[in-house]
């Protein structure tokens, strides 16, 4: 028996797809279904879904069959179908790039864009992907194929570590490169005397400390930002603790854009948004100064965000820094 599923509107590319199905080409549907639940690929999820549906199909045809089997007999309700046999994912999965470029949307007489074949498509993404590899660089340098996932999980076990440790010292960002079993973890901070300590005794501890997070050899180095008032992570934490000690959230949002004009920057936009002042209903605000293109890669600009939580208010705040 052959029988056929279709899976449309798979977000990920074909070549990911045609992996995972080389993985349960030839085994039975059972072995198949527990290889791609216990898979590690995100295509895995879907192409899960995918044989199951194939299963489903399998089944109503072949009750289908026995029916009509039944039909044909003079009184052949006592005809067996035939035994079952074990389905097996032999047949070649094809799988295609679906609808890319610009044959993914159609024009609109309202101008929106119409997505063919039942397609949707978000519009809102992220700040830092546009200038990331021209202005900036990853946060995580290394690359592995086996390992991916739990060197993935240290990083970010690592980086809300130090982050909820040393947040008073005013981290901006740790940067981490793996070179075999060698670990570097690279902090920019505002207040590098703070992380040393006397002697290098604070770095000391943290280095153990972070030594049960990997297997690696952890090495720690320190690196300072001289103006603090640049860096948008650091003016959003600002901010935020400002917000939290129960201040004015326009006193804290312009005194933070002055400061951050004062010291060189060509723009910077900083909005709160949340229960301010203590107000029974939520509010934005935002406060502007200079230039703030977000679509240009001739300006090196910063955009962070900082959460804050406490009985009265729950804060976002976006801050972003052009400087030049």
């Amino acid at each position: 028996m052959e029988v056929r599923a279709k899976l449309s509107g798979m977000r990920g590319s074909a070549r990911k797809a045609r992996l995972v199905a080389d993985q349960i080409r030839g085994k039975g549907v059972e072995d198949a279904l527990v290889t791609l639940d216990f898979s590690d690929k995100r295509a895995a999820r879907p192409m899960a879904k995918l044989l199951r549906s194939a299963l489903a199909n399998a089944e109503q045809k072949n009750e289908r069959e026995k029916a009509r089997d039944r039909r044909r007999q003079p009184g052949g309700s006592h005809l067996a179908g035939g035994r079952r046999p074990e389905p097996v994912a032999d047949q070649p999965a094809r799988a295609g790039p679906g609808v890319l470029g610009s044959e993914a949307f159609a024009p609109h007489h309202r101008g929106a864009g119409r997505a063919l074949e039942g397609q949707k498509m978000g519009t809102e993404g992220s700040s830092l992907w546009l200038p990331l590899g021209i202005l900036y660089g990853w946060q995580s340098n290394w690359i592995s194929e086996r390992r991916y996932a739990p060197q993935l999980h240290e990083d970010v076990k690592i980086r809300s570590f130090i982050k909820k440790k040393l947040f008073h010292a005013g981290i901006s960002k740790v940067v981490i490169e793996r070179t075999g079993e060698k670990v570097v973890i690279n902090i920019h901070t505002a207040r590098p005397g703070i992380l040393i300590g006397k002697r290098g005794a604070e770095v000391d501890a943290l280095r153990k400390e972070l030594a049960a997070y990997t297997a690696g050899d952890v090495f720690i180095n320190i690196k300072e930002i001289r103006k603090a008032e640049l860096d948008a992570q650091l003016v959003a934490e600002n901010v935020a603790m400002q917000l939290e000690r129960r201040v004015a959230f326009r006193r804290a949002m312009k005194k933070a854009v002055t400061a951050t004009m004062k010291f060189g920057a060509q723009g910077v936009r900083i909005q709160a948004s949340g229960r301010l002042g203590a107000q029974k209903w939520v509010a934005a605000r935002w406060y502007r100064e200079g230039r703030v293109p977000l679509h240009t890669l001739r300006r090196r600009h910063r955009v962070r965000a900082r959460r804050s939580e406490d009985d009265l208010r729950i804060d976002r705040r976006e801050v972003l820094d052009l400087q030049g």
